[in-house]
């Protein structure tokens, strides 16, 4: 308790000095120390005086070989009355001088430390909102896409139609009567108008057409005695020299052989015509495509010989396809293209392929000015419509190839943005195919972007940036 009191006591003898410039840092708890580390362990001015005899001399240090003015060295400094401490000059020199510089340069480091952490904080602080700006930014932005404007698309809508050629009607040479077949061209012949292709043996028609003759003199012989016998009777009859049944018989006899000749007449005109039936000659420039008789082999009367294929002109059979059957006026109004050349629409179906639904077209196709197309050649024919839309909200635009994408169940789209710089899908129908571009009908308006880099993963309603590619 007697302690406890003491030291109570010199802590307010230390206040009341600490007022006369002493240092506030010499004293700690209840004994005299020092601010520096290596005086806080201090605590007798034994101690004391071995620290300042150890201590390297400075400037302001005191000397080293001075002592406490008090006769027990062992006794703690707060114990040691301030009077005496205070009458050793040199001690109270070191302790203020040293005191001070030792307090200015603890104040100067503890304001560095805390202006360098200020400074370190203000800094994480400016990375940290940076950051964050940087971060919002990026999500207001979206990524970055490459588009393209869709163009207009004032031409008429282009069709294909898928044709095939057919000629017309294989021309067919047969045998026209009983006769030994001379001569034919081999397969593969090309024939031109009027040119002789199969020859018969006419000794057996020729001999028949005599014997006609023949007998159309005799008849004619015949019929003029009956004709003059009748005559002299019937000059008889006035008399009453002949019988009546004697002229009806001679009556009968010239009209027997009147009619008879006219048979004969009739016989001889079918011969002779099967003459010249003998030898056959094509209709048009035409290319043998088959035979069916050969040389020496005697024909009967129908009997087919070989058959030509007209190379004049060709026909031309296309499909119309399904979604096409429905538009009204849509062949009058179309044109239609084979090798960038018009070509006449001849005839339209009334009937539909029922597995395909399409419908069939039939064009003219003149060797002049098709003279390429071969029979069974497949190719295509070109439509050209006028477009018209009864829906205001329906373009045709030209966009790019690689814009569109396809979708399961063959469906289009696209990705457009709108106003607000956000991704837009909007479905397309493909209606005609150019380089690097289709001609598409859709809702897409010439002018509108479309995404045509970067549409991988893209999201309805996404924020991009747009970067814009020139078209070509």
């Amino acid at each position: 308790m007697h302690q406890k009191r003491a030291d109570q006591a010199s802590r307010a003898k230390l206040k009341t000095l600490s007022d006369k410039s002493w240092p506030q840092q010499w004293l700690s708890n209840s004994h005299l120390n020092y601010s520096n580390k290596n005086y806080r362990a201090i605590k007798t001015p034994k101690q004391l005086q071995q620290k300042l005899s150890s201590t390297p001399s400075r400037n302001n240090s005191p000397p080293t070989n001075f002592t406490l003015p008090h006769s027990d060295c062992r006794e703690p400094l707060s114990n040691i009355p301030f009077s005496q401490i205070r009458q050793y000059s040199p001690f109270k020199a070191f302790q203020l001088t040293h005191t001070n510089n030792q307090f200015e340069n603890n104040i100067s480091k503890s304001l560095n430390m805390r202006n360098h952490k200020i400074r370190k904080l203000f800094a994480i602080s400016i990375s940290f909102f940076t950051l964050l700006i940087s971060c919002n930014a990026l999500a207001n932005t979206g990524r970055t896409v490459l588009v393209e404007a869709a163009h207009p698309w004032e031409q008429a809508i282009r069709a294909k139609l898928f044709c095939s050629v057919s000629s017309p009607p294989l021309y067919q040479i047969s045998s026209h009567t009983e006769a030994e077949l001379t001569q034919i061209k081999p397969i593969g012949s090309i024939v031109k108008a009027g040119e002789l292709v199969a020859a018969q043996d006419d000794f057996y028609l020729s001999q028949e057409i005599k014997i006609i003759r023949t007998d159309i003199e005799i008849t004619q012989s015949q019929l003029t005695y009956a004709e003059e016998e009748l005559g002299r009777l019937e000059k008889l009859r006035s008399a009453d020299m002949v019988s009546s049944s004697h002229l009806n018989n001679l009556k009968l006899d010239v009209d027997t052989y009147r009619l008879t000749k006219q048979r004969l007449e009739q016989q001889l005109h079918t011969a002779e015509y099967r003459s010249k039936r003998l030898q056959h000659f094509a209709k048009n420039d035409s290319q043998v495509l088959s035979i069916d008789a050969n040389p020496g082999e005697r024909l009967n009367s129908g009997q087919r010989i070989m058959q030509l294929l007209p190379l004049i002109e060709n026909q031309i059979e296309c499909s119309l396809p399904e979604e096409h059957l429905n538009k009204e006026n849509l062949l009058s109004q179309s044109i239609f293209k084979l090798h960038e050349q018009d070509i006449a629409l001849r005839n339209i179906s009334h009937t539909v392929n029922p597995e395909t639904q399409n419908l069939r077209l039939f064009f003219e196709a003149s060797r002049q000015n098709f003279n390429s197309l071969l029979v069974g050649q497949r190719f295509e024919i070109t439509m050209l419509t006028p477009f018209s839309s009864k829906d205001n909200q329906e373009f045709i635009t030209k966009v790019p190839s690689d814009a569109v994408i396809l979708e399961s169940g063959q469906q289009y789209k696209v990705w457009t943005l709108n106003s607000d710089q956000r991704a837009v899908s909007a479905k397309v129908q493909i209606i005609d195919t150019l380089q690097d571009y289709f001609v598409v009908r859709s809702t897409i308006a010439p002018g509108d972007l479309l995404v045509v880099l970067g549409h991988e993963g893209l999201q309805l309603n996404e924020a991009v940036t747009p970067t814009e590619r020139e078209s070509t």
